[in-house]
């Protein structure tokens, strides 16, 4: 094989997740068990659409998308630390529109 292996952005893991499971981050946001459903929302809209790597995501919101998506918050830290540590082999990935729910990354 010849080349480095693609990387993939937490928001492309998301987001196939949340298509094969037929989510939208409204759905994610009800899962994530946080006290404002709609402010988590905006927070899954914000990972789906994330393509620089200064970011941040903390702690907690691993913890979350943990309890949202029953993979380990360890599992979530390691992807999302691949990317950027090496965004250059960064896969190209644009999340489908009907995974937002309205917030940033669709039209009302």
């Amino acid at each position: 094989m010849s080349g480095e292996a693609k990387t993939f952005r937490l928001g492309e893991y998301l987001g196939e997740e949340m298509d094969a499971r037929d989510w939208t981050s409204m759905d994610v946001a009800l899962r994530m068990g946080g006290e404002s459903v709609a402010v988590d929302a905006l927070f899954v809209d914000f990972v789906l659409a994330i393509e620089d790597p200064r970011a941040v995501i903390s702690e907690r919101d691993y913890r979350r998308l943990e309890t949202a998506f029953g993979v380990s918050e360890g599992f979530f830290q390691s992807l999302d630390a691949a990317w950027r540590e090496r965004p250059e082999t960064l896969s190209s990935y644009e999340p489908p529109e009907h995974l937002y729910a309205g917030t940033i990354g669709s039209e009302p």
